[in-house]
């Protein structure tokens, strides 16, 4: 038996209280001899013990009430016996099972899973039919299978249905939930799992009952080796169709783990693209691999390694939105516009080759219509720009559209450069170079020219520049990205909203720079135009199923809905301008909007279920403060069986004898009472 307010024992005190009035309450008679009365003495001698067996036989029940009574506000318990029978339960018994994806690791000839479903059985069939019991599987958050009395055969066919999930278990969340809301704030629970250290993470927001009873049962085995892709992304945008995708993936070596490893990444169930790497024991490599989409739409690829005894992590998704092609407004007259139109699309209207659609527009001409569904814009001339067409390249601008802007014999105003984002860079005057100018410093660890820093890509070098415009970047809010070799900037970098401003210090066509005429112009402008539509292509996100995933919808779309792996629709809680909802399985998923995807996303198992190492009984019980931790292996649980009862709250029993006890006290005050008078 135990106390959950043992401070209450001490009302005990109160038991000197009726000692103390037997002792000195009664008042003590003066003795006046009357030789008439010597008679009555024998008789009175024999009242007179009567009397006292009967007051000793009252204060020793008053004490034992009292006794009782300061019992019962101790709140005793019991969990065995027969105290316990006499009881009602304290709280419901929590049975909660790890459901995360380690439970689905094969451990001899079963997996965690079949091993816990087993354990919760036997324990379950051990309760009482009328105790109150919530069973639950505990993952990313608590999932409520059944509560209130359960049969053995109802309790049997639950556990049986019970499943490991994708997802990665959060067990001190789902305890405080289980033990804070479902059970009423008291009772005990028992915790199902395979010990992995990472689910049992310390949250500062789960906070435990203290003093409850936890009995931990570990269905685990000692952790193994395990190799795991923990990471995997499309490293290029936007992503459209034809234009080759490179994937970056990260694979981990848990425990002593390490060898030589060979990453395959697989697209339409074929294998496009391989390395193998050597990875050290406990160790990380990335590895870059690419493939080409053949097809627009949301668009999925897998990254695999050898399968080993946890299969979930050896392979992992990645998900991107491809287009059919980029729409770039091209601002500027035929003539000066003709370069750059014939580099980013050389084929014939409708050829299928084409991944750039060019819309090419008069300066005094350009509109809202003309810029509302742009991914880049490229201001060849700005003169002759309205102040309602320069707001609306502004707009765009912010809102993703990556701008290019060319210095030419017409160079940009103050407040065009300004409205742009460009107000921190000065355009002066041109400059003839007799010899002519070459590019002589890249940024070539950053994109866009990134692209141009290994052999082969195209040596940007080689053009010669016999007019430039001066360029003068006073703010930092500005980067210059390349350099003439007299030192002046080429190429400006700035930011707006969420789109990039590119400045180049040239014409747009060939009467300042033979750059148009080399054959690294057309690899230069697709990159910058790829670079520059970056900011409007649609998200793609990774998330992990039982998290919550969330974005920000475009204006004025339609209620946005979630389209899983299997093609049905979920629905999305819409929030303001925002969108949130929660995957619960692994797989491709996307956001749609009416017709249009917004989002994609790869949803793939979190990388700390990759973590096989198991939790020291001494750090669980730490973790799980402040909380009483008894720690059972699955074995041992027929030798637990009084561990795993759950506490019973006999304080209505002591409450009961301590009444009974006045009622005798009363009974005999009664018969005192009555036997006075008749002596009387």
């Amino acid at each position: 038996m135990t106390w959950l307010s043992p401070l209450h024992l001490a009302a005990a005190a109160g038991v000197a209280v009726p000692i103390l009035i037997h002792l000195f309450g009664r008042p003590r008679p003066r003795h006046v001899r009357f030789p008439s009365l010597r008679l009555l003495r024998v008789a009175h001698r024999e009242r007179h013990s009567s009397v006292r067996l009967q007051r000793l036989v009252s204060l020793l029940l008053r004490c034992l009430a009292l006794l009782l009574l300061a019992a019962a506000l101790a709140l005793p318990t019991a969990r065995t016996g027969w105290l316990a029978a006499l009881g009602r339960p304290l709280g419901a018994t929590a049975v909660l099972v790890d459901v995360s994806a380690s439970m689905r690791i094969r451990m001899a000839d079963r997996t965690g899973m079949a091993r816990a479903r087993e354990a919760a059985r036997e324990i379950m069939a051990g309760l009482p039919y009328a105790s109150p019991v919530v069973l639950a599987g505990a993952g990313a958050s608590l999932r409520a299978v059944a509560e209130g009395p359960l049969s053995a055969g109802q309790a049997a066919g639950l556990t049986a249905g019970l499943r490991a999930t994708d997802e990665h278990a959060r067990l001190r969340e789902c305890l405080a939930s289980a033990l804070g809301e479902r059970a009423g704030g008291g009772g005990s629970a028992v915790l199902i799992t395979d010990g992995q250290a990472t689910s049992l993470g310390a949250s500062p927001a789960a906070r435990l009952p203290r003093g409850a009873g936890l009995i931990v049962v570990d269905v685990g085995a000692p952790a193994g080796e395990n190799l795991a892709i923990t990471d995997a992304s499309v490293h290029d945008r936007p992503a459209v169709r034809g234009r080759p995708l490179s994937v970056d993936a990260q694979v981990r070596a848990f425990g002593n783990a390490g060898d030589r490893v060979p990453v395959t990444l697989m697209y339409n169930k074929r294998a496009e693209d391989a390395a193998t790497a050597t990875l050290r024991p406990d160790g990380l490599l990335s590895v870059r691999l690419g493939f080409t989409p053949r097809t627009a739409g949301v668009v999925g690829a897998q990254v695999r390694i050898p399968e080993d005894g946890f299969a979930l992590d050896d392979r992992r998704l990645v998900a991107s939105i491809v287009r059919e092609r980029l729409r770039v407004v091209v601002v500027g007259d035929e003539e000066g516009t003709r370069f750059i139109r014939t580099a980013l699309d050389p084929f014939p209207p409708g050829d299928e080759r084409s991944t750039i659609e060019v819309t090419r527009v008069d300066p005094v001409a350009l509109s809202d219509a003309d810029l509302e569904r742009a991914d880049a814009i490229v201001l060849a001339e700005s003169a002759g720009l309205s102040p309602e067409a320069l707001a609306a390249t502004s707009d765009a601008a912010r809102r993703g559209v990556g701008v290019l802007v060319y210095v030419g014999p017409d160079a940009p105003e103050a407040g065009v450069l300004a409205a742009l984002g460009l107000g921190g860079v000065e355009v002066g005057d041109a400059v003839t170079h007799r010899d002519g100018l070459a590019l002589a410093e890249f940024a070539s660890r950053r994109p866009p020219l990134d692209a141009f820093a290994e052999s082969g890509a195209g040596d940007l070098s080689v053009a010669r520049f016999t007019t430039t415009c001066s360029v003068a970047v006073e703010e930092a809010s500005a980067t210059a990205l390349a350099r003439f070799d007299d030192g002046a900037p080429a190429m400006v970098e700035a930011s707006l909203g969420r789109g990039t401003v590119l400045l180049l210090a040239t014409a747009p066509d060939d009467a300042w720079t033979d750059l148009p005429r080399l054959p690294v112009y057309v690899p230069l402008m697709h990159t910058l135009v790829h670079y520059l539509a970056a900011g409007s292509s649609p998200t793609t996100l990774d998330a992990f199923p039982g998290e919550m995933a969330a974005g920000r919808l475009p204006p004025d779309a339609a209620a946005p809905e979630a389209i899983g792996p299997d093609g049905e629709a979920v629905a999305v809680e819409r929030v303001g301008d925002a969108w949130r909802f929660t995957p619960d399985r692994i797989g491709t998923w996307r956001v749609t909007s009416g017709e249009e995807d917004i989002c994609a996303f790869a949803v793939n198992l979190d990388p700390a279920e990759s973590d096989l190492t198991r939790v020291a009984d001494a750090e669980l019980r730490s973790t799980l403060q402040p909380m009483d931790v008894t720690v059972v292996a699955a074995d041992d649980l027929g030798r637990m069986r009084g561990a795993l009862a759950r506490p019973v709250d006999i304080s209505a029993l002591f409450a009961l004898l301590a009444l009974v006890t006045l009622a005798a006290d009363a009974a005999v005050v009664h018969r005192g009472a009555g036997s006075a008078g008749q002596d009387g």
